[in-house]
């Protein structure tokens, strides 16, 4: 199973480099919009047209799974295509593919703590945290997903 990152620049890289240090008998493909980018002062549409395009190539490529490693992507256009779109991509490709974002590995890595709903949902106690920053482009910031 190869395992695709997707970004719109290079900060993916990151992720990719996280990625094969945990899973080193995978293979991987990345893959990096540098000509679209930046997502993050686009239409809303537009950031879940060139994320499912670049999805698609990373299918296309092999890539089982890909992981948007794009905060704007995963901010926007994740649940959209998880719900809609990789369906029809599982059909089309005749096996078995998925997306998943980086926020909420993401919150959990900054706070420590597990997801806010599924703590909520298993009855953990979550404490306040201070205060965290997060740089992000205008699309995710309006997104309010942090």
């Amino acid at each position: 199973m190869a395992i695709g990152v997707f970004d719109s620049g290079v900060g993916g890289l990151t992720v990719h480099r996280e990625l094969t240090r945990r899973f080193p008998d995978r293979d991987f493909i990345y893959l990096a919009d540098q000509a679209m980018a930046p997502y993050g002062g686009r239409a809303g549409e537009q950031i879940v047209d060139l994320t499912r395009i670049g999805c698609e190539r990373l299918f296309a490529a092999g890539a089982n799974v890909i992981v948007l490693a794009c905060n704007t992507a995963s901010a926007i256009a994740l649940r959209r295509l998880q719900q809609t779109w990789v369906p029809e991509a599982r059909a089309r490709h005749g096996r078995p593919v998925n997306v998943l974002g980086i926020i909420v590995p993401t919150i959990e890595a900054a706070t420590g703590l597990p997801w806010t709903y599924e703590a909520e949902r298993r009855g953990d106690k979550i404490e306040a945290i201070d205060i965290t920053g997060v740089f992000s482009t205008a699309a995710t910031a309006q997104s309010r997903v942090y």
